[in-house]
């Protein structure tokens, strides 16, 4: 065999270049299926995605989604689960799991997720506010307190944060520190119309 001129054919091994734009064009055509609303078409493409890059958890999180909009959420969850089994830091899975947990009533998991995301992005606002609803939900107060005080500790330019941090002693009728929390939401964003009618 000639070095210089490879064989190529229906049995040559396509090189690394190949599958990664293989993959790559069709990851491109899902987000293009996607964005055009045609999650069945997306889905196809996302799955052809992982055919040539199985380890990508992000194509999982996508394919997620798409099965999400079709309303097959045990396939969104467990899509999720593969997701996470490549990169335990695969926080838009983690998300899309956690959030999936919430809907049906599967607290724990979705905090043991929500925490998984605030570990590696203790910034993250989404988790912050999702992990404090969900203690709300399973009447641990004081430990959705403790997550929102801990957020805005952290991250005191959140002025989301400040104003869950609020909604959150609200719900547990300390009202004195609710409006103390709102407070510090409108003096971090003043614009902010919601915590202003918390007040």
């Amino acid at each position: 065999a000639d070095p210089e001129h490879p064989v190529t054919g229906p049995r040559a091994m396509p090189t690394t270049a190949q599958v990664t734009a293989t993959a790559s064009y069709h990851f491109e055509m899902a987000q293009a299926y996607s964005q055009e609303g045609n999650p069945d078409r997306a889905i196809e493409e996302y799955k052809l995605t992982l055919m040539y890059d199985p380890k990508a958890a992000v194509v999982y999180a996508r394919l997620a989604t798409e099965y999400i909009k079709k309303g097959m959420l045990s396939a969104a969850m467990e899509t999720c689960k593969q997701a996470i089994s490549i990169d335990p830091e695969a926080t838009d899975a983690r998300m899309i799991l956690a959030n999936l947990y919430t809907n049906t009533q599967q607290n724990a998991e979705a905090i043991e997720n929500f925490n998984a995301v605030l570990k590696v992005d203790p910034s993250n606002e989404e988790a912050a506010v999702y992990k404090a609803q969900a203690l709300l939900d399973t009447d641990k107060n004081a430990e959705a307190i403790k997550t929102m005080k801990k957020f805005v500790k952290t991250n005191p330019e959140s002025a989301l944060g400040w104003y869950y941090l609020g909604r959150t002693y609200h719900k547990t009728a300390k009202y004195a520190e609710a409006e103390k929390a709102y407070r510090k939401a409108i003096d971090v964003k003043p614009s902010f119309t919601q915590a202003m009618l918390s007040l």
